[in-house]
């Protein structure tokens, strides 16, 4: 074979894997792409619902996405507003202390107000008025830890699991949960708290907020003025299990039997 055929062979043989490779639809043609701040499924996906549990909505503020079905019948996700909301009662605290019955009518008066509004933990709000009981001021830290959680998702996720709980971990992700936080608010970097960071925190209504400057007064240990990250985990993780573990021993009865309070 001379050299000039074989050199065309050779072209042949590789425009041929070119155009069998493009008719092809591998696994990387089915992720997702995002375009204009949103995700577009690629031709062939068949779980737009997955699509909406990935999605962050920034825009318009209080959306939630939703499968929609376009004019040529394909259905893909999409960050809208919502216009009307169930009657069902599962309180949320909103990160201005105002109470919600349900996130749905949080993220309506968001999208009506075009602001966002963050939830600072499911559940009714506590009034903050009056002095911190002993029962208050044992639950803060576990409470506090929990509102971590959720705040660390929303960073994470744009959004937060109802289901999770910081219950459901152990110590080391408790750790690494007041670790992240403590990153989060050690602005000047050198691993202690002054009392000017513990106040921005303390400013975003955190649950049982009455009960914060109590707390993290009782933090510091050498009375120093400053939280180190030890004092700082020490309050948060030991004495959140401490007060679960005595919160659940009074919940159950003998044999292990949950009693209703």
């Amino acid at each position: 074979m001379s050299p000039a055929r074989g050199l065309l062979l050779a072209c042949l043989l590789c425009l041929h894997a070119q155009s069998g490779s493009a008719g092809r639809v591998t696994n990387g043609d089915r992720a997702l792409a995002n375009a204009g701040g949103r995700l577009v499924p690629y031709y062939g996906r068949t779980d737009p619902e997955q699509l909406c549990r990935l999605m962050k909505c920034r825009k318009p503020a209080g959306s939630v996405c939703h499968v929609v079905t376009t004019e040529n019948g394909t259905r893909i996700p999409k960050c809208m507003c919502p216009k009307t909301c169930p009657g069902e009662q599962k309180a949320v605290c909103s990160a201005y202390g105002r109470q919600y019955d349900n996130a749905c009518l949080l993220y309506k008066e968001a999208c009506r107000r075009r602001r966002r509004i963050g939830i600072s933990y499911y559940g009714e709000c506590i009034a903050r008025q009056g002095a911190c009981s002993d029962a208050e001021g044992g639950q803060f830290p576990f409470r506090l830890l929990e509102w971590f959680l959720h705040l660390k998702e929303i960073d994470a996720f744009g959004t937060v699991d109802p289901s999770s709980s910081q219950a459901t971990l152990d110590k080391q992700q408790r750790t690494l949960l007041a670790a992240w936080k403590f990153a989060t608010l050690d602005r000047e970097g050198d691993g202690e708290l002054s009392r000017r960071d513990i106040k921005d925190l303390r400013f975003r209504l955190m649950p049982l907020e009455h009960c914060a400057e109590q707390f993290f007064r009782s933090c510091d240990k050498d009375d120093d003025k400053m939280i180190s990250e030890e004092e700082w985990t020490s309050c948060l993780v030991e004495r959140s299990e401490s007060w679960y573990e005595t919160f659940m021993s009074k919940k159950m009865g003998p044999g292990g039997e949950w009693i209703e309070s």
